[in-house]
């Protein structure tokens, strides 16, 4: 599980992974670049957390692959906010939509508090 800033070297993998898995799970079609753009250009905290979990290669030095992306927009003392978690359907029942969940409900604790 990895946490990915507005800022980080990992979020325009994080844009493709949330594009391609909001597609197949809404049929909406989104942009990877434009939504990453708007990502930085709107990276003012307290902003949405975006998680990015990953999967080890199967066989020898096989690089990880992405396999389910997570947002949150958690406000302490407001209840609006949103969550959002998709995972890749060739990788789910595998513990990562529970593992975003989780990272989710700490946040979300460490907001409230």
């Amino acid at each position: 599980m990895i946490e990915v800033g507005a800022d980080d070297a990992l979020l325009e993998r994080w844009c493709v992974c949330f594009a391609a898995l909001h597609e197949a799970d809404t049929g909406d079609r989104t942009d990877p670049g434009q939504l990453c753009r708007a990502v930085r250009a709107g990276s003012e905290p307290p902003g949405p957390v975006r998680w990015l979990t990953r999967e080890d290669g199967a066989a020898g030095p096989a690089p990880a692959i992405d396999v389910g992306v997570g947002v949150a927009l958690l406000r302490p003392n407001d209840a609006s906010g949103f969550l959002r978690l998709y995972v890749e359907p060739s990788h789910r029942r595998r513990g990562h939509g529970a593992a975003l969940l989780a990272a989710a409900r700490q946040r979300a604790r460490s907001v409230a508090s």
